[in-house]
């Protein structure tokens, strides 16, 4: 995938995140959360340094974070685990570490 292609991909995020009515943000936080430590754990992430990076960014845990009263906090992090996966996923056929690769990727789409 080019660079212009895994862009437009991130767009397409943005636009499904943007338009999500605030009372499904708890259950896509939730559903998004999920799949994103599942997909991180089949490529070897400790869950520990996954919750470790979304308590610094954030300040919750991510199982707490899905329940808060913020839209903008609920849809970034929504936001932040599909771009995760979405980037991992389309960056890491030529890469020998699959964890070491995903941890990276998600700190650097974090903010970590």
């Amino acid at each position: 995938m080019s660079k212009r292609e895994l862009t437009e991909l991130l767009a397409l995020i943005d636009e499904w995140v943007e338009q999500l009515e605030d009372w499904e943000l708890e259950g896509k936080c939730r559903q998004s959360g999920h799949d994103f430590m599942s997909f991180m754990q089949e490529r070897g992430v400790r869950i520990k340094d996954l919750e470790a990076i979304i308590v610094a960014v954030t300040g919750y845990r991510p199982k707490d974070l899905c329940t808060i009263d913020d839209a903008a906090m609920l849809r970034s992090a929504i936001a932040n685990y599909e771009y995760s996966t979405t980037v991992t996923r389309e960056t890491e056929a030529d890469v020998s570490d699959r964890a070491r690769h995903a941890l990276n990727v998600t700190k650097q789409i974090w903010g970590s």
